[in-house]
């Protein structure tokens, strides 16, 4: 994520999308976060394994695109583990909301 000024964007937000295959390391900047631009520069007969956050546009692309996996990051999940074991060491009559 960077912070660029573009014509006709309403906030500065840009993306960086990152392709790696056995032979290129391909960095791409782009005001969206859409499926559309991985789509774009992959093709739909794209095969390997896609690393991303839980957004909701990497799973429709994988559901595009045949030949690709999803990996969610770990990184994501820690907060949601953080709370997960913060509720399991809650007294019972503290878990009632």
């Amino acid at each position: 994520m960077s912070f660029i000024q573009l014509p006709g964007k309403k906030n500065y937000l840009t993306w960086m999308w990152v392709f790696v295959s056995q032979k290129v390391i391909l960095y791409i900047w782009d005001p969206s976060r859409s499926s559309s631009v991985p789509l774009a520069h992959l093709g739909h007969l794209a095969k390997g394994v896609l690393t991303a956050d839980r957004y909701g546009a990497y799973k429709k692309l994988v559901s595009m695109v045949p030949g690709l996996t999803i990996a969610f990051c770990r990184v994501f999940l820690y907060p949601l583990q953080k709370d997960f074991r913060e509720l399991l060491l809650k007294e019972p009559e503290d878990c009632s909301d």
